[in-house]
């Protein structure tokens, strides 16, 4: 299933980002320059930074 979150790296900030739930292996917040942001981690050895929340991507895990 598809999570559509925003994307918070340089120089897609603010634009959608959709993840497929199945290949998430890891996630956490990481201090990032200036802000706090939330790290997804992928199968595929690819990662993203978005805007949400740890607590708010868990919580859109749990409504799959």
């Amino acid at each position: 299933m598809l999570i559509k979150l925003t994307n918070a790296a340089e120089p897609f900030v603010g634009k959608d980002l959709l993840i497929n739930s199945i290949q998430v292996l890891s996630v956490f917040e990481a201090d990032v320059g200036d802000k706090t942001v939330t790290v997804i981690y992928g199968a595929s050895k690819d990662s993203w930074q978005v805007q949400e929340s740890l607590d708010d991507v868990l919580e859109a895990f749990k409504m799959l």
